[in-house]
């Protein structure tokens, strides 16, 4: 019988992290870029980490639902899902029984409305 420890499964996950970090800081440098060069290489760095933590412990596996948390903690703040303005943000990531791309895509269009940017 085989037996894989959870050591052996980080090793082996560590490089398809490292590939959607950079993919991430990638996403970032050209989606905002002012904000990437005020925060320096480093926060943006931490920013994804960060993103990637907190999405995970939502529920949110796929890469596009991560980077959808990302995006959102770049336009409301890296604790939105913490900051009282938007506590209505708990109910969604926490309904983890409903499927991480319903869950991003409820998210983000409530939040493009209220910037105007959907009618």
């Amino acid at each position: 019988m085989l037996i894989i420890r959870d050591a052996q499964i980080s090793a082996l996950a560590e490089p398809g992290i490292r590939r959607f970090r950079e993919r991430a800081v990638l996403h970032l440098r050209t989606a905002v870029p002012e904000t990437c060069a005020a925060l320096g290489e480093d926060a943006v760095q931490a920013s994804v980490d960060l993103a990637l933590r907190k999405s995970r412990e939502y529920g949110f596996r796929e890469e596009r639902d991560i980077v959808g948390y990302l995006n959102l903690m770049y336009l409301l703040g890296f604790d939105f899902d913490t900051d009282p303005r938007y506590a209505w943000t708990r109910d969604v990531l926490r309904a983890t029984a409903a499927p991480g791309r319903w869950r991003m895509e409820c998210l983000t269009e409530r939040v493009l409305s209220a910037l105007g940017c959907r009618s």
